[in-house]
Parts: structure tokens; sequence; C-alpha cells
């Protein structure tokens, strides 16, 4: 199984009960994770939607994005260098794109969803 249903369904096997499907405008997948606990950080404890890209050959692959939909916003759109970049989201205007580069190995080949959702929490973590 490969792409958004392996995806979808190793989120849901991480206990994620809240999950569903969506398309981006430019005809992107994503799994949304529904009513998502911030879990460390400034915005710790929040409560948003996150949307994960889902190439079609994840997970050798990983997006190169999060989008986030909070009310309010946890961050405003806008570019630091080398510290943020953050625009709107093919998901409507109602959402934001973070860009970051996600890595789904560091030496041990291992790709997977847990290595993923690390590096996410690590992206609110330091945001």
């Amino acid at each position: 199984m490969r792409g958004l249903e392996r995806l979808f369904s190793d989120l849901q096997a991480r206990g994620y009960a809240e999950v569903k499907r969506m398309t981006g405008s430019k005809g992107t997948l994503f799994a949304v994770i529904r009513n998502f606990q911030v879990p460390a950080g400034r915005f710790e404890g929040r409560i948003i939607d996150l949307a994960i890209p889902a190439p079609p050959d994840y997970p050798d692959s990983f997006g190169s994005s999060i989008h986030v939909q909070a009310n309010p916003q946890l961050l405003e759109r806008g570019n630091v260098a080398k510290v943020r970049n953050i625009v709107e989201s093919e998901l409507g205007g109602e959402w934001c794109y973070w860009s970051k580069n996600f890595n789904g190995s560091r030496g041990t080949g291992e790709r997977d969803t847990r290595r993923l959702l690390s590096q996410i929490n690590e992206v609110f973590l330091n945001a």
C-alpha cells in the first residue's frame, strides 16, 4: 500500500480517529487530521486541523509542507528568511501552507509515518 491510502491507514493506526481525505486545487492529495492538538512549543495545546500531503509513492517520499487551519491562525502568512515561509494553501483561504522539507531517513533507511509526525512536531516546537 502506498500514497494517500498508506498515510491515511498509518495515521489511523497511530490513534488519530478523525482523519479525512482531501484534494487540493492543484490535485494534491492530503490526509487531514481533524482536531489535532499541537504537542509542544508556544502553541502547545491549541487544536487545529492539520493537512499532510501524500505523494503517490509515500512513504518513499514525503511532501514538503504541512497545511494548517486554525482560528485564529497560529502564524501570519509571510516569509522570514531561513526561519519560515507561510503562504496561502491550495486547500483554500482558511488554510496556511507551511513550507518544510521533511527527511524520511537519517542514515537508518527508515521512512515511515512515525518519523514524519516526529518532524512535524519539531516544526511546532520551533515555530
